[in-house]
Order: C-alpha cells, then structure tokens, then sequence
C-alpha cells in the first residue's frame, strides 16, 4: 500500500477532526500540548476522558489521551500540507462524517427532551428476572490502591497507608494518605469505592495482578514495584466467582444495559414517526415494504 493511500486512509478515519478549528486555548485552560497553531487544553483531556470510571491506570489513561492527539494532529496537518483535504475520496468520507454525526446529533436532542433513564423499580425487576445471569463469572476485589511514580516515598507512603486502614475510619484517612502520596489522589479515593474483576487488573499489569491476587482481604498492605513506579496495595473485600452481586453493587451497570436498551426503543419510535411525517407530506420515496 503506497505512502499516500495510507495517509488518506488515515485522514479518513480522522475525518472528525480534519475539519474542526484549533481549540480555544482561554476556554479549555492551560494548555498541555500544542502541534503548529493547534492546542489541547486541560479542558480537552478531560473531555476526552468524559466518564471513565476512575482506574488504576487513570495517569497513563490521561497520557495515551495526549499523545494519541499529538499522533493525530501530525497526521492531519501533514494531510492539509499535501493538500489531502481536496481529494475526492476524502471530502467524500468527510461528508459522511458529518452526516454521522447530525444523526447522532438528531437523536442526542430526542433524548435531551424525552430522556430515557430506567427509574429504580424498572431496574429492580430486571435484576430479579436476570438474577442467575448477572452471577459473577470470575473473581472480583475491591482495592485500596496508590500510584507512586517516586519510590523513595514508597515506604513512608505504605507505612501511612497502613496505619489508615488500621484505624477506625479507613476510608476517611486513606483519602488524607492518597493526597499525600498518590500521583492520581481523586482517582484513587474513586477507585477505592468500586469492585473489579481481577482480570481487569491483569490487563493493567501482570505483575501488581499476581501480587494482588495472593494478598488475603484484611488490612495487609503491599508495596509493588513495575518498572519505575510502585503501586501500594490493599485488598478490602474478595468476591469469589458464581456470587450473584447485590443490586446496589450492580445498580450503575444495570440502569446502563436497561438504559441501551429504552434507547434503542426510543429510536425506533422517532424514526417511525419522521417516517409517517414524511410520507404525509410526499417527502419519502421507497419501495413498499
């Protein structure tokens, strides 16, 4: 495939971006990278990051989400110095672009205006009915957890841990310990709050997860050196495998699939309409169906 093919397919997949002028550097805040007159603001990142739970890995999340800009505005002011923008097949792809996103902007106002959040009975039944399906299929923890990108202070970092979860307010204490120490304070306290599968944590890194998963539940807490960082550790709770999870453990997750699913119906509903308001105004031409 020639060097201009690969390009084009590039911008293509940017197709989204390829137009949309430089950010506003004075709104977005300060600005954390800058390719020719394009800027991303701190404003951008956590745009870019939205809703993402809190994770073990929210410093490296953040980092991908900058460098992967940096990639992409490469690509795409090298695509407009060759004048990529003007060929056929891509103006072609960028109009389809936009006309992707005025449809998911069409429905996005549908929804603004008949929202399609499932109330707390509708989410109740569907966990009784769905009750042995939502049983957990691996091993789930709960973790108190610091990033440490500075190892000297691992050991006064663990020894600070420990005495919180020791005392008779841990949650309270770790929060003042993850100020203290954590490269990601709030991440960490969020993170604290939540179950995970270990498997999530094996996809982080393979060496915390095989650490994590020989610490017993209790108030042991671990130092874990990978590469330059150390992260320490605290099991709070272990889920075995084939546990059903009480509702409020499973609440946000639920309101999300049941949510998917009223969303779907709800588009369905539009689409029937416009279709009948077109039809009624000789807006519509199809096959019969």
């Amino acid at each position: 495939m020639s060097g201009r093919v690969l390009v084009l397919l590039a911008l293509a997949a940017l197709a989204a971006c390829a137009d949309t002028p430089p950010p506003d550097a004075q709104g977005g805040g300060t600005v954390v990278a800058r390719v020719g007159e394009s800027t991303l603001t701190e404003g951008d990142v956590a745009d870019a990051l939205g809703d993402v739970p809190a994770s073990l890995d929210s410093v490296t999340a953040r980092e991908q989400v900058v460098e992967q800009w940096v990639q992409r505005e490469l690509l795409v002011q090298e695509a407009r110095r060759q004048g990529l923008d003007q060929d056929p097949t891509v103006r072609r792809r960028l109009a389809e672009a936009e006309r992707a996103a005025l449809e998911l902007a069409a429905l996005n106002a549908h929804f603004d205006r008949v929202p399609a959040t499932p109330s707390d009975a509708e989410l109740q039944a569907y966990y009784d009915r769905h009750r042995e399906a939502l049983a957990l299929r691996e091993p789930y923890v709960r973790l108190r957890h610091l990033r440490l990108r500075d190892p000297s202070r691992a050991e006064d970092a663990r020894a600070s841990f420990q005495r919180a979860v020791a005392s008779a307010v841990p949650d309270s204490l770790f929060a003042l310990v993850a100020r203290e120490y954590a490269d990601d304070p709030e991440g960490a306290v969020a993170f604290s709050s939540e179950y995970v599968s270990e498997s999530q944590i094996g996809a982080l890194d393979d060496v915390l997860a095989e650490r994590v998963s020989a610490l017993p539940a209790g108030a042991q807490v671990a130092a874990v050196p990978v590469g330059r960082v150390v992260h320490v550790v605290q099991v709070v709770d272990r889920v075995p495998a084939g546990t059903v999870p009480p509702f409020r453990l499973v609440r946000d997750e639920l309101a999300e699939r049941v949510g998917v699913q009223q969303r779907r119906d709800a588009s369905a509903r539009l689409l029937q309409q416009l279709r009948a308001e077109a039809r009624s105004r000789g807006a519509l031409e199809m096959p019969e169906e």
